[in-house]
């Protein structure tokens, strides 16, 4: 809310604040961040050992796959 009031945007309806999230969520569907320098080398690494590794994110399995 404070970011809101910050932009001189006193009193958002959960409407406007939700139509807000929306497009941010749309505008960032498609970036997929650098990982770690390293993180695939380690990843890689594991598996040649036959480890299972599993990796947890805040992604969902298609766009976590995107990034490996």
């Amino acid at each position: 809310m404070q970011i809101f009031v910050d932009l001189g945007i006193e009193n958002p309806t959960e409407e406007f604040i939700q139509a807000v999230i929306d497009d941010l969520n749309e505008m960032n569907k498609d970036y997929v961040p650098d990982l770690i320098p390293g993180t695939k080398e380690f990843i890689s690494t594991l598996h040649s050992l036959k480890l299972n590794t599993y990796v947890w994110t805040g992604r969902d399995q298609e766009s976590g796959l995107q990034v490996f």
